[in-house]
């Protein structure tokens, strides 16, 4: 997904996308983790060129008020493979 997203906002240049890590063009906010109640990798997110493309699995409540005061776009991306594994898993059983 991050890296359609990438190649969209970016003109599809595959070539810039194969010269930079996908770590790097789309960080995860939460990697380094948090410290005194604020993210680290939020401050490193303003080094990043804009548009900027984050991804997280934290809940909303935990993401700073700045992406919703400044209309950021979000792409939610909805995972049901465990559940779908899992039930099938039960009825198996």
């Amino acid at each position: 997904m991050q890296e359609t997203a990438w190649l969209v906002q970016n003109d599809f240049d595959f070539d810039k996308a194969n010269s930079i890590p996908l770590t790097e063009r789309s960080p995860f906010v939460e990697i380094e983790g948090l410290q005194d109640g604020i993210c680290k990798s939020f401050k490193k997110s303003d080094d990043l060129p804009s548009p900027r493309l984050l991804k997280s699995h934290l809940p909303a409540s935990f993401l700073p008020k700045e992406i919703w005061q400044k209309r950021s776009k979000i792409i939610y991306k909805l995972l049901v493979t465990l559940e779908v594994r899992r039930n099938n898993l039960l009825k198996r059983s």
